[in-house]
C-alpha cells in the first residue's frame, strides 16, 4: 500500500511561479511584539502590529514578524489585522514572513468578544501576496451565540501563496475562500480545535476548517499537505460552491466532535464537496480533484457529494474509520462516469454508496486483492516536518478505534 506521497510539483508549478520575483529596489520592513508604529519598520526599530505593513509594502516588499505573541485590539472594527490593497504582480510578489526560525503568534484569547463575526486577518483586494510561518489563536466566539469568529478570510483575492500558517482554538471558522478569490495557493496551513458552541439554533454546526461555501464565486483555488482535525463541523467544506477546487496529500480526521473529544457535535465530514445540484448545470468541466488525500476517524462521511452534479477525479485517496460512508456518491440520478482510481475504504462503516465511485482499483471494485494495513490515526496530528511537510504516516497502530 503506498504511502508516504511525493506530487509533482508540476501540479502546482504556475503558483510557485508567481512568487520568485524580487525587483532591485525592493525594501526590507520589520514589525516586533516590543516595536513601536512609529518607528520606520527597520531591523533595529521595528514595527509593533502586523496591521501597519498594510501601509507601507509595495509590490517586491518583504516583510519579516519577529518571534513572539502578538495580542492584538480591534479599534472601530470587528478585524484584528486587514491587510487591504496589497498588489504584487507576477513579477514582483509582496512577502509577509515569520522571521527565520522563529514564531509570530497571533494571540487573541485575552480578548472579550464584543461583534458578532470577528475576524482576526482579512486579506482583501490582495495579490501575489505569499504569506507563511504565522500562527492565529484564541479568538473566542461571542457568547450571545449571535455569530462566530473568523481566523483567515480572503476576499476578492487571488494568486495568493498561504503557507505554514496555523489557525487553532478559535471559535468558528478557520480558513475562508470568499467572493470573487481565485487560483489561490493553501500549502502546509493547519487548522484545529474549532467549534462555535454558542450558536443559536445549531450549536457546533458550523465551525468548518477550510471553507468556500453560500454560494461564492471563487474557483481554481488548490490546497496541498493541509490538515483539519478535531473540528465541530467540517473539516473541508465546499458546500453551495460551482469552481473549481484541487485537494492533494490533504488530511481530515476527528472533526464533528466537541474539540479534544470524542463527544458527538456537527455534520463531521471530513470532506464536503458540492452544491445543491439545483445551483449547477452539468458539463465536462473537471470540478474537483483529489489526490492522496486521508478521511480517517471523522464522525460523518469521509467524502460527501453533497449533490454536487459535476465532475470529480478521486486518484489514490484513503477513508477510515468514518462513522457513516467513506466515500458518498449517490445524490445523482441518473449516476455520473466519474474518474475513481486507486481509492481505499479500511473499517469504514459502509465502504462507499453509489455507482459514480466505480472505477479502477478501489479497494471495493470487483477483483481487488491487494492487502489494506490501517493507519494509526494519531500519527496524522504529529509535528511537522522542519521543512512544513507532512509527518509520515504510521501504519498498524495498537489502538486506532475512535475513542
Amino acid at each position: 500500500m503506498r504511502r508516504q506521497l511525493s506530487i509533482s510539483l508540476l501540479l502546482i508549478g504556475t503558483c510557485f511561479f508567481l512568487f520568485e520575483g524580487k525587483q532591485a529596489n525592493a525594501k526590507t520592513f520589520y514589525v516586533a511584539a516590543n516595536g513601536n508604529n512609529a518607528n520606520p519598520g527597520t531591523q533595529a526599530k521595528p514595527y509593533k502590529d502586523w496591521q501597519k505593513l498594510s501601509e507601507v509594502l509595495q509590490a517586491g516588499d518583504t516583510a519579516f514578524i519577529r518571534g513572539g505573541t502578538y495580542i492584538g485590539t480591534p479599534k472601530s472594527s470587528p478585524v484584528y489585522c486587514h491587510f487591504l490593497n496589497l498588489k504584487g504582480n507576477i513579477k514582483d510578489s509582496i512577502y509577509i514572513l515569520a522571521y527565520p526560525g522563529e514564531f509570530p503568534v497571533l494571540d487573541l484569547s485575552g480578548n472579550e468578544v464584543q461583534y458578532p463575526n470577528p475576524t482576526a486577518i482579512i486579506l482583501e483586494n490582495c495579490y501575489f501576496v505569499h504569506i507563511a510561518g504565522l500562527r492565529i489563536t484564541g479568538l473566542k466566539q461571542i457568547s450571545s451565540g449571535n455569530g462566530i469568529s473568523r481566523g483567515l478570510e480572503l476576499r476578492n483575492s487571488s494568486n495568493n501563496l498561504l503557507e505554514n500558517l496555523e489557525i487553532d482554538h478559535l471559535g468558528g471558522y478557520g480558513f475562508i475562500i470568499g467572493e470573487n478569490s481565485n487560483h489561490n495557493l493553501f500549502k502546509n496551513c493547519d487548522a484545529h480545535h474549532l467549534s462555535d458552541p454558542f450558536t443559536r439554533g445549531g450549536a457546533w454546526g458550523n465551525a468548518n476548517g477550510f471553507q468556500c461555501t453560500g454560494g461564492t464565486r471563487a474557483t481554481g483555488n488548490t490546497f496541498y499537505g493541509c490538515r483539519a482535525w478535531w473540528i465541530s463541523d467540517d473539516g473541508f467544506d465546499l458546500y453551495g460552491v460551482d469552481g473549481e477546487f484541487s485537494f492533494i496529500n490533504c488530511w481530515s480526521f476527528w472533526n464533528g466532535y466537541k474539540p479534544g473529544t470524542f463527544t458527538a457535535a456537527g455534520d463531521g465530514v471530513g470532506f464536503k464537496l458540492g452544491p445543491q445540484s439545483k445551483n449547477y448545470q452539468y458539463s465536462n468541466t473537471l470540478n474537483r480533484t483529489l489526490r492522496f488525500c486521508i478521511a480517517a476517524g471523522n464522525r460523518g462521511a469521509g467524502y460527501d457529494q453533497n449533490n454536487g452534479d459535476f465532475r470529480y477525479a478521486f486518484l489514490n485517496n484513503i477513508s477510515q474509520s468514518n462513522g457513516s460512508y467513506g466515500f458518498m456518491f449517490d445524490y445523482v440520478h441518473p449516476a455520473r462516469k466519474q474518474q475513481f482510481s486507486g481509492n481505499h475504504s479500511i473499517s469504514d462503516k459502509f465502504p462507499k454508496r453509489g455507482t459514480e465511485t466505480d472505477g479502477l482499483n478501489n479497494s471495493w471494485d470487483a477483483g481487488f486483492k491487494e492487502k489494506l494495513i490501517p493507519i494509526d490515526i494519531h500519527s496524522l496530528r504529529a509535528k511537522r516536518q522542519s521543512n512544513g511537510d507532512l509527518p509520515p504516516v504510521k501504519f498498524k497502530p495498537a489502538n486506532n478505534s475512535l475513542k
